[in-house]
């Protein structure tokens, strides 16, 4: 339920930031991004995951992955790419807009996102807690941005190319 809510919300603030953004830098690419994270939140939604290396609390791992733990697993494996390679599309409309604070807060989030999600697997014990970690981050990011889009004035010079 929650997957699905942070989806349907992640699909309104593509509509949101395409309408803020478009025709500018980030403007087209930025709220595909966002629309395709939102996508794949309501994905990982509908699919369980497996039980494994301790979560969730108390329930044995199975021994072979099912269907829905499988597109599961490749649904936040979409997620997090998604997320990141749109952070990565904030970070260029942040330089563009001399904002080299929040261009770094963009790229250092995309990095840990990928850092975290790829290391997690390394260790069983902390794979959920990882996961949780990277998860933060990442929703993080995207309030955040989207708290300072909010609060940044319209003007010609911030959303149209030059």
């Amino acid at each position: 339920m929650n997957f699905a809510l942070a989806g349907v919300l992640n699909l309104l603030y593509a509509v949101g930031l395409w309408r803020r953004l478009h025709p500018g830098r980030a403007g087209t690419w930025g709220p595909i991004l966002i629309g395709a994270y939102g996508l794949g939140l309501i994905l990982v939604s509908i699919f369980r995951t497996d039980p494994a290396n301790g979560f969730p609390p108390g329930v044995t791992a199975a021994t072979h992955p099912s269907w829905h733990g499988a597109i599961h697993a490749l649904g936040g494996l979409f997620v997090f790419l998604m997320l990141s390679a749109a952070l990565a599309v904030f970070v260029r409309l942040f330089l563009t807009w001399k904002e080299r604070w929040w261009a770094f807060y963009c790229l250092a989030s995309a990095v840990l996102i990928l850092l975290i999600f790829f290391t997690g697997f390394s260790n069983a014990a902390f794979m959920a807690r990882t996961l949780r970690l990277a998860t933060l981050i990442g929703w993080m990011a995207a309030s955040v941005i989207a708290i300072k889009l909010l609060c940044t004035p319209d003007t010609t010079q911030h959303t149209r190319d030059h």
